[in-house]
């Protein structure tokens, strides 16, 4: 008997349930829409698209939403709109029951700044996706230059470093190259803050610009890239502040188990 209460009281809950999803459903069908809300999580990173230029690029793909019927409004469309624009890493587009369109999107962060061998200036994500640079948002990052082939284009994503073996990443093309290094450097604390431009010369060999110091450091090919790396930050570390950061005018960290440095 107590069993056949129980069910009796579930099956209640679950029908009073229904009817209110019901309700709900009915009435937001009936809902006028009265204002759109964009919300965005820059992830601690510098703007590369403000909450009113996304409103913008809304309004402009889509009639005017404030005054429509929530029925009539593709939600999903929307939200795949809002999606496809670049620097937006994810975004989710709902209404309220108060008849709010809210928009909330999360910012890819931004990794490097690229000026390839045309000239053209775009940017590098932390997931490796390439960005539009645009020049009435700057935002403080490193830059790579150089004689770098590859230009941006849209909902275009690099390779991550784990996609390939230790022997092939001198085989990977150059953006594939400049993303894996920053990746690198982005992750050291001690190298971030030193280096400042990422340069590919004719043979594709890096040289590094650093922020202090009257100094080049030639890396080399993209080979055995974590070890160069330890070796320049050992070097910067225990080497350079004994003779001086303006002794050298290069150091090279090229050649496996050495650093060579050339006086001015």
């Amino acid at each position: 008997m107590k069993k056949l209460a129980t069910i009796t009281g579930l099956a209640l809950a679950l029908a009073a349930l229904a009817l209110l999803v019901s309700f709900i459903g009915t009435g937001q069908k009936k809902t006028i829409c009265r204002s759109m809300k964009v919300i965005i999580d820059y992830n601690g990173s510098e703007p590369l698209i403000l909450e009113e230029e996304l409103a913008g690029y809304i309004k402009a793909g889509f009639d005017s939403l404030p005054g429509k019927k929530i029925s009539d409004i593709d939600l999903m469309k929307l939200e795949t709109s809002v999606n496809s624009v670049d620097c937006i890493r994810k975004a989710d587009v709902f209404s309220s029951l108060q008849g709010d369109i809210v928009v909330r999107a999360e910012q890819r962060k931004p990794l490097i700044r690229v000026i390839n061998n045309s000239g053209q200036s775009f940017i590098i994500d932390t997931e490796g996706w390439l960005m539009a640079h645009r020049p009435d948002h700057p935002v403080r990052l490193p830059v790579a230059t150089g004689f770098i082939a590859g230009k941006y284009q849209k909902e275009v994503r690099l390779h991550a470093f784990s996609d390939y073996a230790h022997s092939e990443i001198c085989d990977t093309n150059d953006l594939e190259v400049i993303y894996h290094l920053a990746i690198e450097i982005a992750s050291d604390s001690f190298l971030a803050a030193q280096i400042d431009q990422i340069f590919m010369n004719r043979k594709k060999e890096i040289e590094f610009i650093p922020k202090l110091g009257r100094h080049i450091i030639d890396f080399g090919d993209a080979a055995d890239m974590k070890d160069k790396l330890r070796k320049l930050k050992t070097f910067y570390m225990h080497g350079l502040p004994d003779a001086g950061w303006n002794k050298y005018g290069r150091i090279s960290v090229k050649f496996k188990n050495q650093v060579v440095c050339t006086k001015k």
